[in-house]
């Protein structure tokens, strides 16, 4: 199969999954799935990252999806593991992390740390008689109103987070050398170091040297070594013998990346996925795999509404608690589903016959809703 053929092949199946996550999520909240308001999902991303469990020594492909509401994140993720979506269990990474915490990581940010961005639109205000008109020309407007009563909001995109070029990717694991390259000095904590230039700038600014004492290392190496074990002499003899024997059971290795690689960004990189070609900074490696691969999902382009193809939901996954999960909250009458899964109306919901005794019924017996109850009258069950 050529290279084509593959990257036509990964577009199938990541719009089949986008497009059965947004009927299912759509179905979960009583929507209408062929709503264009039932866009949930926002795109399905091929990347490539290293297992973070075990020993791996090159990339392996990865699906991320892109969530429009991280609000719904929990449910797609139940959606996913429970074979709700193409008859699959899919295995979940990352999906306990917060989304703040995960956006703060992403983009270089900090608390009380500094944002700094390359162009902002001032939002518009009622009151703006304390301002210049100078202050006021100083940045552009923003089509959006505020929000709060300070005096200074600003809409910025992502792509203007000026913090993530900061951000430099580690390649560990990603290729297998032998012997294996030796680690770099910086810190794997990268928060450290924002209280560390901060500190500087404040001895700075009081004409004090920039770069204070280094704390005393309290690490191993400034200890006295240890007594060694009477074993160890044998142990350190048993793990020379077996890397030895381990060496040669290995297939050499001429440390070329596999074709598909050079296409697909990796899970760092994959935060520009959505971004618009002038302000990506990833370039497809042309030279060695061909013409750009196009792998992502085309997310412009509204779904054809009668395109059931693409579509494999297991509705029977579906819980009625998703049903009647933000049942209250659903406004519009015109997008909301009265049974998403069956045609057929259920008992209790046919209307009664009036009873020509109601006028004798005792007004003080009512139910939760505000109608009068029979003191024999059952409770009906929905059928689960």
């Amino acid at each position: 199969m050529s290279t084509t053929d593959d990257s036509e092949a990964v577009k199938r199946y990541t719009t089949k999954i986008r497009r059965s996550l947004n009927h299912a999520v759509a179905l979960s909240l009583r929507k209408d799935p062929s709503s264009p308001k039932s866009r949930y999902i926002r795109a399905v991303v091929l990347v490539k990252g290293v297992h973070f469990y075990g020993f791996h020594s090159s990339y392996a492909p990865f699906l991320k999806v892109l969530v429009a509401d991280p609000a719904l994140g929990s449910r797609v993720v139940a959606m996913m593991q429970n074979g709700t979506i193409m008859g699959t269990r899919f295995t979940i990474y990352e999906s306990h992390l917060n989304y703040t915490l995960q956006f703060l990581s992403d983009f270089g940010l900090y608390g009380c740390g500094w944002l700094e961005l390359n162009h902002i639109q001032r939002r518009g205000q009622d009151d703006e008689s304390f301002e210049s008109s100078e202050d006021q020309n100083l940045l552009p407007r923003s089509p959006h109103f505020r929000q709060s009563r300070m005096s200074l909001e600003v809409d910025a995109a992502a792509h203007q987070i000026l913090n993530r070029q900061k951000l430099v990717a580690r390649k560990w694991h990603h290729k297998l050398e032998i012997p294996a390259p030796p680690l770099p000095d910086d810190p794997l904590v990268l928060s450290v170091r924002e209280l560390w230039e901060d500190e500087r700038h404040r001895r700075h600014a009081r004409g004090l040297n920039p770069s204070p004492e280094m704390p005393i290392d309290l690490s191993g190496a400034s200890r006295a070594p240890a007594g060694g074990w009477l074993t160890e002499a044998r142990y350190w003899d048993e793990i020379r013998h077996r890397i030895e024997n381990d060496r040669n059971a290995i297939a050499p290795s001429d440390g070329a990346a596999q074709t598909w690689e050079g296409a697909v960004m990796t899970t760092f990189e994959s935060i520009e996925a959505l971004w618009e070609d002038d302000y990506k900074t990833w370039k497809p490696c042309k030279a060695e795999h061909g013409p750009q691969l196009e792998l992502l999902d085309d997310v412009t382009e509204e779904d054809r509404l009668d395109d059931e193809a693409n579509i494999d939901v297991d509705t029977s996954f579906l819980s009625v608690e998703d049903l009647l999960t933000e049942e209250a909250a659903d406004g519009e009458a015109d997008e909301t589903l009265v049974r998403p899964f069956d045609d057929t109306p259920l008992e209790h919901s046919q209307p009664e016959p009036e009873d020509e005794y109601d006028e004798d019924l005792d007004p003080n017996c009512q139910s939760d809703g505000g109608s009068p109850l029979l003191e024999d009258e059952e409770n009906i069950e929905l059928p689960e």
